[in-house]
């Protein structure tokens, strides 16, 4: 995360992360387990709004006063993103889909099925990114394309990274996509054999082609150039900081409890810069070697 992107969202995680937790959990629990009116036990479906609004509430602390923004922070906004969104509210989109078409039975299969073509489209994402990046040899390196990012004298990564980084892959195979959503046809001739609602004839093969094409234009390009950083980490042996950590603690100070549940934050020490910048170049020259 960026100094700009702190601005705008850092002191809302808390209510951020709560009002998704209720969305995606509630809407998985009431479209799942309560097809009908029947089924709705208002004390079990009040437990489980509470905890998943306290549980996005302590994660949005966390965020708020703790955590440092670097590889790790990145890669589990990730994977929060593609569960609570993509797999829970989305698949339990696919379930409501089904069971108005009137076949209740086949919401665990629509579920399943959703979470299948979505790993799917974000597995062939992340391979096409590799590819077409060159992480497998060719001309140039993969090593270009995120070393421009890198201080590694100060071992500290800039944020635009994230921010404007544009993928390489492109849609020169859309195969991929077509095969990812060829798993869903079923579901949509079950919806458009018995669907008493007319709007599922346009919401559900909308909605089967929107995540797929959000991972091969977004998540998975994300995903692909975090795990190249955790490569690299592994490689020079230390992890990186964001190159805006520091901004953004002191933007943290003015905050509301940041006395109590803030972990403050001192800059490296320029003395040990020399250290850095040895210890960086030998990293390179023991991976030369390697190659050699």
């Amino acid at each position: 995360m960026s100094i700009i992107g702190a601005h705008r969202i850092l002191s809302k995680s808390s209510f951020v992360f709560s009002f998704l937790n209720v969305l995606a959990v509630g809407i998985f629990y009431l479209i799942m387990f309560c097809v009908d009116k029947e089924h709705i036990q208002v004390n079990i479906t009040l437990t489980i709004m509470s905890i998943a609004a306290i549980t996005g509430l302590f994660i949005g602390l966390y965020i708020t006063f703790r955590t440092k923004f670097a590889l790790r922070y990145a890669l589990l906004m990730q994977l929060y993103f593609i569960f609570m969104i993509e797999i829970l509210t989305f698949g339990s989109g696919a379930a409501l889909a089904v069971i108005l078409a009137g076949r209740p039975d086949l919401r665990w299969l629509a579920f399943g099925t959703n979470a299948v073509c979505l790993t799917l489209s974000l597995l062939s994402c992340i391979y096409w990114e590799a590819k077409a990046v060159r992480f497998w040899g060719g001309t140039g390196s993969w090593r270009e394309e995120i070393d421009k990012y890198i201080d590694y004298s100060y071992h500290l990564i800039n944020p635009l990274l994230t921010d404007s980084y544009k993928p390489k892959v492109t849609f020169k195979h859309p195969i991929i996509i077509a095969m990812v959503g060829t798993a869903n046809i079923p579901l949509l001739f079950e919806i458009y054999g018995g669907s008493k609602a007319n709007a599922i004839f346009f919401v559900a093969p909308l909605g089967m082609a929107v995540f797929p094409f959000v991972n091969f234009k977004i998540v998975g390009p994300a995903l692909t150039r975090l795990l190249l950083l955790r490569k690299i980490e592994k490689e020079v042996g230390y992890r990186f900081q964001n190159a805006d950590y520091e901004q953004i603690q002191e933007m943290r100070r003015g905050f509301f409890l940041a006395k109590w549940l803030m972990k403050d934050y001192r800059p490296p020490l320029k003395e040990n810069v020399a250290d850095a910048v040895t210890e960086s170049k030998n990293a390179k020259k023991k991976k030369q070697k390697q190659k050699n």
